[in-house]
């Protein structure tokens, strides 16, 4: 898998088995996700997605020899994602209440869950 810069300055990457990726706008990001697990399950093939919205840093990853995305944001979502059910896209509260979100394309159900960093 080749990490790939789009023109609207999408980033990608792979974390082992998880893809990792920054939108600038927040409900094409969205958008995205939905599509893409929708897709995944038709290939059956179970997965979930975990998302926040936020600044993140983008630097030259010299082993991937491509630029990378991270930063608090990134692992944010990191921790979201194992909290979310096969085949879903959890989302933190601020990407929720987004301004940017046009509801009426999309359907949420509130869940609460409270974020721990590991070995704590």
């Amino acid at each position: 898998f080749q990490p790939v810069v789009h023109p609207d300055r999408l980033y990608i990457n792979t974390w082992g088995d998880a893809i990792v990726a920054g939108f600038e706008s927040a409900q094409d990001g969205l958008t995205c996700a939905c599509r893409f697990i929708k897709h995944l399950e038709i290939e059956g093939i179970g997965a979930r997605i975990g998302m926040d919205k936020g600044p993140v840093q983008v630097t030259y990853n010299k082993l991937i020899e491509a630029p990378d995305i991270s930063g608090t944001k990134v692992n944010e979502a990191a921790r979201i994602e194992p909290l979310a059910k096969p085949g879903g896209v959890l989302i933190s509260e601020k990407l929720r209440y987004d301004h940017e979100l046009d509801e009426g394309k999309l359907i949420f159900v509130e869940q609460t869950w409270q974020l721990k960093k590991s070995g704590r």
